[in-house]
């Protein structure tokens, strides 16, 4: 018989279906957090339009929408039972193959979506082709430098707590693909979320980055920190 882990750590981790069975919205952002996610991202141009990649029920975009009201945010996911829950304009669509047209869109924000995708090159590569120049991105994922995302959300014991494809990514692989695609002014910070309805191992982890905070030791945060965020800015040709 298949030991099965997630069973035993629900809901800290995902099943097969998770998002196609989640029934509500799906938003486990603090004020905090996206505080500090608004904080790095580029310079947001006030009427501009910024497109919510992999978006889920739309949280992240409805927030810029909220702080920048004249910002038009449009949400894009490929599931439609997380979409019906979104509170912006969205779309289903594959995120490797963008239903818009070149140098159409003003920002891009990827909210924990990178990890989920069966190719990171080629949905950055449309990221690229979408924005206009001097357009700005900024991703955040699991961070592959921390030991528990390295342990748990890579290869093989990935496959025992994580049934969706979940990965922890390495920034440098990420940042070495915006440079391949025409990005500059790249920048890379480490975080920890606070969270609004946060695990065990969550918690821990946030108490942690709050210490070496602290005690200002920020050379130890790619290694304590469990998510990563990268802003870029498209360049011009």
């Amino acid at each position: 018989m298949q030991f099965d882990c997630s069973r035993i750590f629900m809901p800290y981790f995902y099943n097969d279906n998770y998002f196609e069975t989640f029934g509500e919205k799906y938003d486990n952002i603090s004020k905090r957090d996206f505080d500090y996610i608004k904080e790095n991202q580029p310079s947001i141009r006030t009427k501009g339009v910024m497109l919510d990649l992999a978006c889920g029920s739309g949280a992240i975009g409805e927030r810029f929408k909220s702080s920048v009201p004249s910002l038009k945010a449009i949400g894009v996911d490929i599931s439609f039972n997380l979409l019906k829950w979104a509170n912006i304009s969205v779309c289903q669509a594959d995120v490797s193959q963008l239903p818009f047209r070149a140098n159409s869109i003003d920002h891009i924000i990827a909210a924990a979506a990178f990890h989920h995708f069966a190719s990171v090159e080629s949905v950055i590569k449309e990221c690229a082709r979408c924005l206009k120049t001097n357009g700005s991105f900024v991703a955040y994922d699991p961070n592959l430098f921390h030991p528990q995302r390295l342990l748990m959300m890579t290869k093989p014991l990935r496959n025992l707590f994580y049934k969706i494809g979940d990965r922890a990514m390495s920034p440098i692989h990420f940042k070495s693909q915006l440079l391949k695609n025409g990005f500059n002014q790249i920048k890379i910070s480490y975080f920890t979320f606070e969270g609004i309805k946060t695990g065990i191992y969550a918690n821990i982890n946030y108490r942690i980055t709050k210490t070496i905070l602290r005690c200002r030791l920020n050379w130890m945060l790619p290694f304590v920190s469990p998510w990563y965020l990268i802003s870029a800015i498209k360049k011009s040709d």
